[in-house]
């Protein structure tokens, strides 16, 4: 979209407002917008659950809790439904509520499978891990953690994710069925503005005067000058 100025002349103003006056008029339409912010939009888990290596045929979908882990390996897993329409543009995060301290968070990685059942997955049947996204940083017990997944959230509707410890040490985070539960935040970051332009223009007195050009500042301050003399 061009400037909203750009094509005007001193003839597309009323003849009682001055060179000074247009000036300053083009100097307010020329500046770039504001940021814009887009909506948060929060959506909470539609099912949870975690597998074990050590347990390959157990189901822990109805557990308060999840644990991830190295060594044994556990995998939390996470589904959710983003309404249709939802605006992906403003960014994407997992939010998951810490239980336990770790010096080194978790990670998430994207999941293709949509179709694994809370109380039916286990580390046998468990879905294949994706590519990797954010990382969540040291964690701190009874606190919220954030995790960047844009990277793997590409679409509405089903969605799944996993959450594994980034060491060997176990991390404990609250599943759905507990009292903070897991949630995508949607959204809450800002659009840049549109580049600064550099066209110019000339602004012509309708009788008399300096011809002043350039951009809408340069044109701003010859008007100002002229005023003043």
């Amino acid at each position: 979209m061009p400037p909203l100025w750009k094509g005007l002349t001193m003839s597309s103003f009323p003849s009682r407002l001055s060179p000074l006056g247009v000036a300053l008029l083009l100097s307010v339409l020329a500046l770039p917008a504001g940021t814009a912010q887009a909506a948060v939009v929060a959506v909470p888990a539609a099912a949870d659950s975690y597998v074990d290596g050590s347990a390959p045929t157990s189901n822990f979908g109805t557990r308060l809790y999840a644990i991830v882990d190295g060594d044994p390996v556990k995998i939390a897993y996470l589904k959710f439904d983003i309404p249709a329409g939802t605006d992906l543009t403003g960014g994407v995060k997992l939010r998951v509520f810490a239980e336990s301290s770790h010096s080194t968070g978790v990670a998430a990685y994207g999941v293709s499978d949509t179709a694994w059942s809370e109380t039916a997955v286990n580390y046998e049947n468990r879905p294949a891990v994706g590519a990797a996204s954010g990382k969540s940083g040291a964690l701190t017990a009874s606190t919220w953690a954030e995790i960047d997944v844009a990277s793997v959230v590409k679409s509405t509707g089903l969605v799944s994710l996993a959450v594994q410890s980034t060491s060997n040490t176990a991390a404990k985070l609250t599943s759905r069925e507990g009292v903070n539960k897991p949630q995508l935040v949607i959204g809450g970051g800002t659009t840049p503005p549109p580049p600064t332009t550099t066209d110019t223009f000339t602004i012509s007195p309708v009788s008399g005067g300096k011809i002043s050009q350039g951009t809408s500042i340069v044109v701003a301050k010859n008007s100002r000058s002229q005023c003043r003399r």
